[in-house]
């Protein structure tokens, strides 16, 4: 009798697992709009920049500067690759030599739709202890992201589907630019 009771809980336990799966499928494969509304009263949220956000998926090689407010301009050349991540994320993993130390600097950037043209980026390094997040926007040609953060600026520009280019601003000034071209898939 004990082994019934826990075949039919079991079996129970699977049909809603089933069920759930199910539902969650439907939901991925639909995934361009978003019926809740945020409790704006809205009605449904379109996300514009999925197609977009897609030309940071594959394997780069970058190269590019970066300067501090008192130091040199350094060169920098490193790695990246991008992939989806669940449905409406896109990581890129970014990679390259440190020239303080033997260790090279990892660094990971999550975008995020966010409904219509909106995007968040968040960003972080083993070069420092700051998680930095942007809110930006997507140009209507889905080939400029503009994102701020106080004073920093950071611009993406797309330049078809084999390079794009970083720039980083601080109060009006450029500090850091990078080209990053594709590799591989």
């Amino acid at each position: 009798m004990n082994t019934t009771l826990r075949s039919a809980r079991a079996r129970a336990i699977a049909g809603w697992t089933g069920v759930f799966a199910a539902a969650c499928g439907t939901l991925w494969l639909a995934g361009c709009t978003n019926n809740a509304d945020g409790g704006s009263g809205d009605g449904p949220v379109t996300y514009e920049t999925g197609h977009a956000l897609g030309d940071f998926v594959g394997a780069w090689t970058a190269a590019g500067w970066a300067q501090g407010a008192e130091g040199p301009r350094r060169e920098i050349r490193g790695t990246a690759e991008g992939v989806r991540d669940k449905n409406y994320f896109v990581r890129l993993d970014v990679s390259y030599p440190d020239p303080a130390s033997p260790t090279p600097v990892t660094g990971t950037c999550v975008f995020a739709q966010m409904g219509g043209r909106t995007v968040k980026l968040t960003t972080w390094f083993s070069s420092s202890p700051i998680m930095r997040q942007y809110i930006g926007t997507m140009s209507a040609d889905g080939k400029r992201f503009t994102f701020e953060d106080g004073g920093r600026t950071l611009i993406l520009k797309v330049n078809g589907s084999t390079s794009w280019e970083a720039e980083v601003w601080n109060d009006g000034r450029q500090i850091e630019g990078y080209t990053f071209t594709r590799t591989g898939g």
